[in-house]
């Protein structure tokens, strides 16, 4: 099933962010072959981008507020540099996350920790510590959405 199946099908209420999702993962995937077509040189800008770029990027892609309520929704874009761990943390809410790049290996608690691959899914769990959350692969990005529900002015991960 195709990830514009997966926004779209009726057990997923995506609502009105469907086609936005799906415009956002045309447009990443239009940029990263755009992007490898260019990497042949290392003074392209890709090149260039990847070797200066922060170890763990978040950017909220959408963010819109659900009516009668003091919740939004957010689609995050989050980049993972080659063998980046994230520190201790937890999510006070749950996340559905989409692994459009690379390859991350996850644990909550004291669970043996899973990989996930490009085309996978997991859900962050809230309230659980996420003691493991990082980029295996020491030479390729790791890149995934996540979409949840937060309240106004609530950070998504916070440390423990």
């Amino acid at each position: 099933m195709s990830f514009s199946q997966i926004v779209h099908h009726r057990s997923f209420y995506f609502g009105p962010i469907a086609s936005t999702l799906t415009a956002i993962i045309r447009a990443l995937a239009l940029s990263m072959m755009l992007c490898a077509s260019f990497t042949f040189t290392p003074t392209s800008a890709c090149a260039a981008g990847a070797s200066n770029a922060p170890p763990i990027t978040r950017t909220v892609l959408e963010r819109r507020p659900i009516p009668g309520s003091d919740q939004s929704m957010e689609l995050i874009l989050v980049t993972f540099q080659p063998g980046v761990s994230a520190p201790l943390h937890h999510h006070p809410v749950a996340g559905l996350n989409y692994i459009i790049e690379g390859t991350a290996e996850s644990a909550y608690g004291h669970d043996v920790p899973k990989l996930y691959r490009a085309g996978d899914t997991l859900q962050d769990l809230p309230n659980v510590p996420h003691t493991v959350f990082r980029n295996p692969d020491k030479s390729k990005v790791l890149r995934f959405l996540i979409f949840t529900n937060l309240h106004a002015d609530q950070a998504y991960t916070t440390a423990p």
